[in-house]
Order: structure tokens, then C-alpha cells, then sequence
């Protein structure tokens, strides 16, 4: 048009942009073994800031946060922290099962998260804890207690069958087994 110009004003906001979540997305261990994660929370840019993470999916039967905080709402976990906080993550497993189990991590600023799918897996116990005498001298024919231990290696263990092998063919009247 040959008049004048119109002008108009328009807000533009930019927002910074989400952090970058790496490293792993899966972690194997057994129940009641320190873990760590092994994910990574990096600012896409070096003035954005990172915010919080949070995980969801977790066992509601973990243990021994380093730092964060941990919550169980009807047997499921979730834990909050600072990006920091998440970086350095350790806990206790629980109880055996695969954990489905989302992280999301935001930036100072930005409201929409980064999302990872992430798959822990707790494996069977350990195994038991033997101890106790390592050896024993008897007389021929007589009665023996061997004096060895079974222990569960945690109280919510329960323990298998024991099996000695090497005896002597001639032994007799074992009070079980």
C-alpha cells in the first residue's frame, strides 16, 4: 500500500531448551545391591541451568537414597531431586522383578520435561552365607555335627537346599536330608 507503514508489537518468548539425558537405559543387579543409575542430565546449552529430574516406576521396597527424596504412594515409588543430586544417584535394591520406569528431566525455564525410558531389573538374591567350622576330627563310628552354617545373606531370604558332597560311602544315620 503506498501509505504509511503499519507497525505491530508481538511478544516473543524463548524458552531454554530441555536438557539431554544419556548414557544407560537399562541397569542389572541383585536385590539388596547399592545401585547406580549411569544416566547422564546435561544443559543443551552452557547459560541454560537444569532443574529438577524426577523418576517414576520404582519399587516401593528401595532403600538408602543418597540424596533426593524418595516417595511410596500404594507400593510404587518415585524419587525427586536436583539435577546434581541425579547425577550422583545411589540406592539399595529390593525385592527381585523389571521396573519400567520413566526419568524426566527439565531446564530452569522450560516447562516441558525430557523424557527417558528406563528398565531396572533386580535379579535373585544373593546367595546364602556359609560358615561355621571348616573341619571336624571324630573317632570311627561315632556321631559327628559338622558345625557349617546356612545363612540368608538378608532377613527376606529364604534359603534353598543344602548338598554336601565328598562323604564317606559308609556314613550312616544322618538325623536329615
Amino acid at each position: 500500500d503506498a501509505a504509511a507503514p503499519t507497525t505491530e508489537t508481538y511478544a516473543l518468548t524463548v524458552n531454554p531448551a530441555a536438557p539431554l539425558l544419556g548414557g544407560g537405559t537399562n541397569t542389572i543387579t541383585n536385590e539388596h545391591e547399592f545401585v547406580t543409575l549411569g544416566v547422564s542430565d546435561t544443559a543443551a546449552y552452557s547459560d541454560d541451568t537444569l532443574g529438577d529430574v524426577t523418576i517414576t516406576g520404582l519399587p516401593g521396597d528401595l532403600s538408602n537414597f543418597n540424596g533426593g527424596t524418595y516417595t511410596v504412594n500404594n507400593g510404587n515409588g518415585s524419587w525427586t531431586g536436583a539435577a546434581a543430586q541425579f547425577m550422583s544417584l545411589g540406592f539399595e535394591t529390593g525385592t527381585a522383578g523389571s521396573y519400567a520406569l520413566s526419568i524426566a528431566a527439565t531446564t530452569v525455564g522450560n516447562p516441558k520435561p525430557t523424557t527417558l525410558d528406563y528398565t531396572l531389573i533386580v535379579d535373585a538374591p544373593p546367595p546364602p552365607l556359609l560358615g561355621g567350622a571348616t573341619a571336624a576330627t571324630i573317632t570311627a563310628i561315632a556321631a559327628v555335627t559338622l558345625g557349617a552354617k546356612d545363612t540368608a545373606a538378608f532377613p527376606d531370604d529364604t534359603l534353598g537346599n543344602v548338598t554336601i558332597t565328598g562323604l564317606p560311602a559308609e556314613a550312616s544315620n544322618f538325623n536329615g536330608g
